[in-house]
């Protein structure tokens, strides 16, 4: 009986046993799907653990990357105090705005404090002007600013009435300093 009990244990030992191979091996898998793909398809264990470390390490420092420029460019978010005329303090933003040029496109974006009385049509009036006619716009609203996207395409005048041809982003540009500014 005792011979009997104890190879049953042993049995018992071994299916345990099996199931813990069988689990690591499947949370083996499951670590070797979250890790970039490699040129080797297959790779050991102790491969498929390192290539997890050094995966991992590269997040966290990615991470740590990323929060150093999240602060970066909160510091450069000049931030003034103006007080109205209830005797409040509210914070207005500098206004930045970026225009990009390319082929035959335009993208005008502008950050700027609620404070301002920018209207968005007033923008987009400066391109139309301009001979670009507008083909995506967007105007957000994220806590304390507005946000606008404006992408233009430029429209080519060819009629002899036009002395002009194409448009300056220059001259955009200087209209659309005076208009925020």
């Amino acid at each position: 009986m005792a011979s009997r009990n104890n190879s049953s244990s042993r049995i018992q030992r071994n299916i345990k046993e099996k199931s813990r191979r069988m689990y690591m091996k499947d949370q083996l898998s499951r670590l070797a799907f979250l890790i970039p793909p490699q040129t080797t398809s297959k790779l050991s264990v102790p491969g498929i653990l390192n290539q997890a470390t050094s995966y991992i390490k590269q997040l966290h420092e990615n991470v740590e990357r990323l929060k150093k420029r999240k602060e970066q460019l909160k510091g450069e978010e000049i931030t003034t105090c103006n007080t109205s005329t209830d005797d409040r303090t509210r914070s207005s933003l500098r206004t930045i705005m970026s225009i990009k040029h390319f082929d035959s496109t335009m993208e005008v974006n502008m950050i700027c404090g609620l404070d301002k009385k920018i209207m968005f049509y007033e923008i987009i009036s400066v391109l139309q002007e301009e001979a670009a006619e507008v083909i995506e716009a967007s105007q957000l609203h994220a806590d304390d600013k507005l946000i606008f996207i404006i992408k233009s395409k430029f429209i080519i005048k060819s009629k002899p009435t036009s002395p002009r041809i194409g448009i300056e982003a220059s001259k955009i540009e200087e209209k659309l300093k005076e208009l925020v500014l």
